[in-house]
């Protein structure tokens, strides 16, 4: 495992809250919960085509100190980078570490 030196990206957590529209309908927006320093590792990449233009998919384990009720719902931000959390895993299972796995967008 990398030394704690390693973790030199601060991060943001945000978690989902759904909000009512005026039309009945829902739309999701995310809210800051806490300032992680984290470890960024990119994993693989690919391009695909999404709505007739072409994306780039970029996946990335994210070593952060562990955070209690964080959940594959919520995401990360660095700046206007934004990491989808796909799976948290506490390492050693001794709460004092997690691993993300996420996958970050770019247009």
């Amino acid at each position: 495992m990398n030394p704690i030196s390693a973790m030199r990206s601060r991060l943001t957590l945000e978690a989902p809250v759904d909000v009512a529209d005026d039309t009945g309908g829902v739309s999701r927006t995310y809210i800051a919960q806490a300032s992680l320093w984290g470890e960024i590792m990119p994993a693989s990449g690919t391009d695909r085509f999404v709505g007739e233009r072409m994306e780039e998919s970029i996946t990335h384990a994210i070593r952060l100190r562990f955070q209690p009720g964080m959940t594959a719902a919520m995401r990360l931000r660095l700046g206007a980078r934004v990491f989808f959390i796909h799976g948290v895993e506490d390492i050693g299972e001794r709460h004092r570490f997690v691993l993300c796995q996420c996958e970050e967008i770019k247009p």
